[in-house]
């Protein structure tokens, strides 16, 4: 029998749980990457975020026969489904409220073609949906930390068959891509084996040093494996390890809280009086506040798509807490850049 395999926030092959779940229940896996174009124009994604994402499906395109198809989810994916005929369609679970919407237009598309559903938990090191609803971090970490599943899968290559379906060679020219100056996904494993963990929790707090990971980027295309970097992790720095704990908080809370997509999580800080002074924001989108820190983190954002933990704190501190502009404007700057 055949699978559809959609490659989303996972673009590896290693301890890839979903993939394996394909690859072992399926005698052809047929993998799958989407460019959606809703996804791309909300985002703000630019060339250089852009060739992030394309230059990672080309190190996996090494590895597995990919397909890579540009426009609307839905509409890329009866395309898949009318060529490839499969019985079954697997995709890690989505995390995000976006991703969630998604994927139940995508369960209504599998009835409409007879295929089974199925959403493989991954991506995460702790069922963080499963514990109960918390809305302070050290709580839920106490419950987290007892819940971490590190055991790995092993390497999957499925068998993937030939079908009349595009490449990524052949749809790159309709994408705007520009070499990256900052980061490269090809460094993401030997960083990752290389960073010195246990000295984390102190040089994590100075921005001028070379002191954090800097494998968010890595992480959040799934380029390597949670499991693993906790495993090398978690016995040099709980420091380092609480920080992994808190980006499973925040998708705990979106699960728990969805009021928190569009408000604030605590009540008590909802329905503030923001002065949202255009004069301020124009200077803060342009690092022209005249606070050193400050512009230096912005320029650094929108130059390099990153930023310093520590530099992320101050610029939205400030930007919300003493210009008192709408912590949505910042989102909104920050989901186009970071």
């Amino acid at each position: 029998m055949r699978a559809v395999f959609l490659f989303k926030r996972d673009l590896r092959l290693k301890d890839n749980r979903a993939l394996s779940f394909a690859a072992k229940n399926f005698s052809e896996v047929v993998p799958v990457f989407i460019f959606d174009d809703e996804i791309l124009s909300s985002l703000k994604v630019g060339p250089k975020r852009l060739s992030y994402i394309v230059e990672a499906l080309e190190i996996l395109s090494q590895k597995i026969k990919l397909y890579c198809l540009k426009g609307d989810t839905l509409s890329a994916l009866r395309r898949v489904f009318e060529t490839s005929l499969p019985k079954a369609f697997v995709e890690s679970l989505p995390l995000t409220w976006s991703g969630r919407e998604r994927s139940e237009k995508i369960v209504s598309l599998c009835k409409e073609f007879g295929i089974s559903y199925h959403a493989i938990k991954d991506n995460v090191l702790s069922p963080a949906f499963d514990i109960s609803p918390r809305q302070v971090f050290t709580p839920f970490y106490k419950e987290w930390i007892k819940r971490v599943d590190s055991s790995m899968e092993d390497e999957s290559i499925p068998k993937v068959p030939d079908l009349n379906l595009p490449l990524l060679q052949n749809i790159k020219p309709e994408l705007k891509v520009e070499n990256l100056h900052s980061f490269s996904p090809k460094d993401c494993n030997k960083r990752m084996l290389s960073f010195n963990y246990g000295s984390y929790s102190e040089s994590r707090s100075s921005p001028a040093i070379d002191g954090t990971s800097k494998l968010s980027p890595c992480i959040r295309f799934g380029i390597i494996s949670l499991r693993e970097l906790f495993l090398l992790s978690s016995d040099k720095s709980e420091q380092f390890v609480k920080e992994l704990a808190w980006r499973e908080f925040w998708y705990h809370v979106a699960w728990h809280f969805p009021h928190s997509r569009k408000l604030e999580l605590n009540q008590k800080r909802q329905n503030l009086n923001w002065q949202n002074d255009q004069n301020l924001i124009d200077a803060f989108l342009n690092a022209k506040t005249g606070y050193p820190i400050v512009d230096a983190g912005i320029r650094q954002l929108t130059q390099e798509k990153w930023l310093h933990n520590r530099v992320r704190m101050i610029v939205a501190s400030f930007l919300t807490k003493v210009l008192l502009v709408d912590w949505r404007i910042g989102e909104e700057f920050f989901m186009e850049h970071l």
